[in-house]
């Protein structure tokens, strides 16, 4: 039987709009996809934004040393000097003033942290020192109170480093934030013999002949300058002199350090 124009052309009506609606749903298919991973993306996005606002992640790249660290921000690379802690030195451009104890600072240093691991970085007041580097407290983990005790001594590695007796903690300029809890952490590690401190011939004890307290300091009888015990600028062995009260260091003439505010 011979198909009619008027037949022939019904189907291929029934043709083209079969193929219409199967772009049709092909497209509608796509745009729900696409809709899907945009409102990911969103979600993704806002879970970052929710981040504690004064936390800048970064991805670790290697130690540098005890308390240095080299870290990747949006793809360029920066080395940040914690701040409020001091180790002893490893890698000292001066050999001479590097030591085991440097080493044993790094090494733990190093053994906290992984290549390309998230870390998070918070600001103090001052946002480099005069080499450049960043001045920034460390977490390990984000945290929604970084001004919580327990936050600070189990996430942040700054803490961390001197609550484990690898560090001193030590006061730079108006960078102080946590000041406090970190001489805390000192003195419960230098009670504790934690670290290096329980190391009788290491820096640490070869710097502090006593326990460290409030009432006891040091004085340099060059600049008449005198510090807290754990400061990190205290002068050589045959320039100090020993005071039991800050008013004793006064009296005699002493100025406060400018570093550690005694």
């Amino acid at each position: 039987m011979k198909m009619t124009k008027k037949c022939f052309r019904l189907k291929s009506l029934l043709f083209y709009i079969l193929i219409l609606s199967t772009f049709l749903l092909a497209s509608c298919t796509s745009s729900t996809e696409t809709k899907e991973n945009i409102n990911s993306t969103e979600i993704n996005n806002e879970v970052d934004e929710n981040t504690n606002p004064d936390l800048q992640a970064a991805e670790f790249i290697r130690a540098v040393d005890g308390d240095t660290i080299k870290v990747n921000i949006d793809g360029e690379e920066f080395t940040v000097r914690m701040i409020g802690i001091d180790t002893p030195e490893s890698v000292h451009p001066d050999k001479e003033k590097n030591n085991e104890f440097g080493e044993m600072a790094s090494k733990f240093t190093k053994s906290m942290f992984s290549e390309n691991q998230t870390i998070y970085l918070e600001k103090d007041v001052s946002d480099t020192d005069k080499y450049g580097r960043l001045l920034r407290y460390v977490w390990l983990s984000p945290s929604d109170n970084l001004n919580d005790g327990t936050e600070i001594e189990e996430k942040m590695y700054n803490a961390v480093c001197v609550k484990e007796g690898f560090a001193k903690s030590v006061r730079y300029g108006k960078d102080t934030k946590h000041a406090d809890t970190f001489d805390k952490l000192e003195k419960n590690a230098y009670e504790n013999q934690k670290g290096l401190w329980g190391i009788t011939d290491s820096t640490f004890s070869q710097e502090i002949k006593e326990e460290p307290s409030e009432s006891s300091y040091i004085g340099n009888s060059n600049s008449k300058k005198f510090h807290k015990i754990t400061c990190g600028g205290l002068p050589s062995e045959k320039n100090r002199v020993y005071f039991s009260s800050r008013e004793e260091a006064i009296e005699n003439g002493f100025s406060p350090c400018k570093t550690c505010n005694p």
